[in-house]
């Protein structure tokens, strides 16, 4: 027979990654880059998501089970038999697209993630004599 090729499920992080970094490109009015001031600027990030508090669940359900197609694998085998003898092949789960989770229960906010894009308005502070193509940093 042919080697195994193994593999499981991919692994899912849930929530907003801890330090992620966000850039954004801003044109800044030529007053502000020469005397100094303040700049309203729109960023876009992930955040938890509200509806599941994070934990990518339907609201209600007792958290994400187990794919039925799957058994949580990720993965199926099909067995084929062939001119040669019999052939397995793993792929894919078509039930869960490789999560291992029964699409069932996944929020539909987020659809499993944990976490949904959110805009948020910030004001960075503009240094006096800034020049074109100057990169600031926020923390």
């Amino acid at each position: 027979g042919m080697g195994g090729m193994g593999g499981r499920g991919r692994g899912r992080q849930t929530g907003p990654q801890k330090g992620a970094d966000l850039q954004l490109a801003v044109e800044v009015p030529f007053q502000s880059a020469c005397f100094g001031g303040e700049q309203k600027v729109q960023i876009r990030r992930e955040e938890t998501c509200e509806t599941c508090n994070g934990s990518g669940a339907k609201p209600g359900a007792a958290g994400k089970a187990q794919c039925r197609q799957c058994g949580g694998q990720g993965a199926v085998m099909q067995v084929m038999q062939t001119p040669f003898g019999v052939m397995q092949t793993q792929q894919v789960c078509p039930a869960c697209n490789g999560d291992g989770v029964d699409p069932s229960c996944l929020c539909s906010s987020c659809r499993g993630k944990g976490t949904s894009p959110t805009t948020r308005e910030v004001t960075v502070k503009v240094p006096a004599g800034c020049n074109n193509g100057n990169q600031l940093r926020l923390r």
